[in-house]
């Protein structure tokens, strides 16, 4: 470290303590210093006034180096609790996906993912973006190839997502075989207004789907997300049992969203949120 100069030295006691002593021993020096200057001013052959402007001067210069440490100080200290409070909502955005992955986990849980020969079910929840769209934030299944992540995004006017949001519920089984009948599934799919490229391009086929809106606790009950259950096997699921199970689930869900969104880095679902 630099060694400081003397007058460096009295401008940081000084900033150090701004509030308790330098404050007031500012205020003190500068009304002693009027006051002695004026009394002086009437002795005769008094000529000393060169000497308390420099004194002047010096007392200044010391009391702006000390309010410039004061300063920088002040701003080092905002940007150090900016970048705490930067680091809390990122832990608080992770431990509110955890949670949410733990739900649907718990959901798959008592919805029997994998008591079957094959993992033929997948579970997703989707926010709804401002921009036409459903954003992925959380996703289980016993099946590696269904769990990654596909697309980034879903049109809000396609499928059984946009069904489930616009209807509060969605339950459609026995799609035909895509392995055996694929125009026939191509067909089923137009029904809900998927195109066929979209169909094409699909790594889980699933003939089962399952979709249950998430609202928000309020008069309103503001949309918040929609949950989808499915399955590559027809009849996996009875729609009375899977509702009730989600139904079960809504609420937990809908409090963890509602403190999840407005930190997601998704501006208009955040904007939403925050409205």
């Amino acid at each position: 470290m630099l060694k400081q100069r003397p007058l460096e030295r009295v401008a940081t006691w000084l900033s150090d303590h701004y509030v308790e002593v330098g404050q007031p021993t500012f205020s003190a020096v500068v009304a002693a210093f009027v006051g002695v200057a004026t009394g002086l001013d009437d002795v005769p052959g008094w000529n000393g006034w060169p000497w308390c402007i420099v004194a002047g001067g010096i007392v200044g210069q010391i009391w702006i180096a000390a309010l410039g440490i004061r300063a920088r100080r002040s701003r080092r200290e905002l940007e150090i609790q900016l970048e705490r409070s930067e680091n809390l909502s990122s832990l608080l955005v992770e431990n509110q996906r955890e949670m949410l992955q733990g739900i649907l986990s718990s959901l798959a849980k008592t919805l029997q993912f994998g008591s079957e020969s094959e993992n033929s079910e997948r579970i997703t929840l989707y926010v709804h973006d401002k921009d036409s769209k459903f954003v992925p934030i959380a996703r289980h299944s016993m099946n590696p190839s269904y769990e990654a992540d596909g697309r980034s995004t879903y049109p809000d006017d396609q499928g059984c997502i946009s069904a489930a949001w616009r209807n509060d519920w969605y339950f459609r089984d026995s799609l035909p075989d895509p392995d055996d009948e694929f125009e026939a599934y191509v067909e089923a799919h137009a029904t809900m207004g998927v195109p066929r490229e979209v169909v094409e391009g699909l790594n889980m086929r699933s003939r089962l789907y399952v979709g249950i809106r998430i609202e928000c606790d309020d008069i309103r009950r503001t949309p918040l997300a929609v949950i989808i259950v499915e399955s590559t096997k027809a009849g996996r699921f009875n729609e009375r049992s899977v509702k009730t199970a989600l139904d079960r689930q809504s609420n937990s869900l809908s409090m963890v969203l509602e403190r999840l969104l407005p930190h997601l880095s998704i501006p208009s679902v955040a904007t939403e949120a925050e409205l």
